[in-house]
């Protein structure tokens, strides 16, 4: 009741100036009790505060009421933030990562107020992760954040979505909003983006595991999604395994590019590689930053170079009597 008395005592010569209602507007800074009334033509602006609320009121002698029909909080305090995408790929024009790796985020703050009941606008920002997959439509995750300094939060994998987890692929944007004004609606003063790609794969087209061979077919290669700067490799092991055994590179196809890439080609040359009968294991793998991984189940066959000799000599025993 007395900030009423004074603002009407203060608006008194308006009121009986005009017959309508008059906006009245009173500026208060925070911590310091220091407040300005005035009408909205004298518009005063207190240089010296960090922050201060200003409200327009609007007053009629009419009514006992006085409610401000307008509220925001201005001065020099606007809140800072420098976001950083961290992968375990340390190359790239632009962040990047692989679908399933993980990745941090760190958020550089500055400028938030505390100690006091201060509204969203200056002691809080708003994080937005935007998730873009190819495949998928956009989607907006949100969190507030309220500490000044350097906030790191850490995601154990992308999250776009897919059909097949391991095929999804676009871009994920951190966008960090101070909620102006009437602290509801979100303004942008930070962000990054981290492309994400998709689980590399590959085929060997041509011999099936668990075939018996009398000689090497044509083989064809496809690798799909090769991670940028990747080593792939076709290899043929001797053996039906490929994990702590020594095998021999027939072919290398080196990655080193801002996105995935496709190659396939044909291996016409298998039989100079196989030094005799036995078992042999082909396979496709990749080295990127992420390690050595097989990009496709590995094919063991046999190889019996007497197989068709045998065949021919049965096949003659059988024949009919001259």
């Amino acid at each position: 009741m007395i900030r009423q008395a004074v603002i009407l005592a203060l608006a008194a010569p308006l009121l009986h100036a005009s017959e309508s209602a008059v906006e009245f507007r009173r500026v208060e800074v925070p911590g310091q009790w220091i407040v300005w009334d005035a009408p909205c033509e004298a518009d005063p602006s207190p240089a010296a505060a960090r922050v201060f609320w200003q409200r327009t009121w609007q007053l009629d002698s009419r009514r006992m009421e006085s409610p401000w029909s307008d509220a925001c909080l201005r001065g020099p305090a606007v809140p800072t933030a420098a976001v950083t995408v961290r992968t375990l790929d340390p190359k790239g024009k632009t962040p990047r990562t692989r679908i399933d790796q993980p990745f941090v985020v760190e958020v550089e703050i500055g400028g938030l107020l505390s100690g006091m009941d201060f509204p969203d606008s200056v002691s809080k920002v708003l994080l937005e992760r935007r998730l873009e997959s190819a495949d998928e439509e956009p989607e907006s995750r949100r969190i507030l954040l309220g500490s000044n300094g350097l906030n790191r939060l850490r995601f154990p994998a992308s999250g776009l979505n897919a059909d097949d987890p391991t095929r999804a692929r676009g871009e994920e944007e951190f966008i960090v909003h101070t909620l102006a004004g009437d602290g509801r609606t979100p303004t942008r003063i930070g962000g990054a983006r981290v492309l994400v790609l998709p689980v590399a794969s590959g085929r060997i087209v041509g011999i099936r595991s668990g075939e018996t061979i009398d000689h090497a077919p044509q083989l064809k290669i496809v690798m799909t999604d090769l991670y940028p700067t990747s080593a792939n490799r076709l290899i043929l092991f001797p053996g039906s395994s490929v994990n702590g055994r020594s095998g021999k590179t027939l072919r290398l196809r080196n990655i080193d590019a801002e996105n995935c890439a496709n190659v396939s080609f044909s291996f016409k040359t298998l039989d100079r590689h196989l030094s005799g009968d036995g078992t042999y294991t082909l396979a496709l793998i990749s080295d990127t930053v992420y390690g050595r991984e097989l990009l496709a189940d590995p094919i063991t066959f046999q190889v019996r170079r007497n197989l068709q000799a045998s065949a021919d000599t049965a096949g003659g025993r059988r024949g009919p009597a001259p």
